[in-house]
């Protein structure tokens, strides 16, 4: 990434979990700047589009589990449209997760020490949508559902890797909510080679979701 440092999100209640703060405690999270100024950027959205045929998803679902220290394994969990969301939890604390715009005639809970079974939500349709968290009012979470399985989310490297992509002359695209940043490239996929790809997203601030609570975002179709 491009641009100043990650801001602190100061109005954030860490004190059941003070651990999350290292989750999120900032605005997104990027490593250190290298030599030429740029940060490794985690939580970003990497997604192949404009390929022909059809894909499908091999997986019904995708698992995630809330570590000890109270935080999801990335901020951006990306789903194919049609799978389940499953949440385990491996902290000491309760946690209650709720999706944005989606209906709950309930309060799922996940409880500690996955002493019952996963939180099971289910997305009703492509596009972006906001996780918080009822209990752990902490939680800041990017759900991004696409129309095809061909996705992942970079680590806190900034490294990505997509599998099963096919051959021929397709687009990689990269984007990261809480910045609003995005960038997309033309690849030539060649048979049994790896292709690499790298993305610059800039930070702006006067850009960028302060509150991480705005669902009105694009989403890569």
């Amino acid at each position: 990434m491009r641009g100043p440092a990650t801001p602190e999100m100061p109005q954030l209640d860490f004190r059941n979990c003070p651990a999350a703060i290292d989750t999120y405690g900032k605005l997104f999270r990027a490593g250190p700047a290298r030599e030429d100024g740029l940060r490794p950027l985690a939580d970003a959205i990497v997604a192949a589009t404009g390929y022909s045929g059809y894909i499908p998803e091999k997986r019904e679902t995708e698992r995630v589990t809330i570590s000890v220290n109270c935080g999801y394994p990335s901020r951006t969990i990306a789903l194919t449209f049609g799978q389940r969301l499953e949440i385990a939890n491996d902290s000491k604390l309760g946690f209650a997760p709720v999706l944005s715009g989606t209906f709950h005639a309930a309060t799922l809970i996940a409880p500690p020490g996955q002493a019952g079974d996963p939180v099971k939500l289910y997305p009703p349709r492509p596009g972006h949508f906001v996780l918080g968290d009822q209990l752990q009012r902490f939680v800041r979470e990017t759900v991004v559902v696409l129309l095809q399985p061909l996705h992942t989310v970079s680590d806190l490297r900034g490294h990505y890797r997509i599998d099963g992509v096919p051959t021929g002359k397709l687009k990689i695209g990269a984007q990261l909510d809480w910045i609003r940043s995005e960038e997309q490239k033309d690849v030539d996929v060649r048979a049994n080679v790896v292709e690499n790809v790298d993305f610059v997203l800039t930070y702006t601030p006067e850009a960028s979701v302060i509150a991480g609570w705005d669902s009105g975002i694009r989403y890569i179709p």
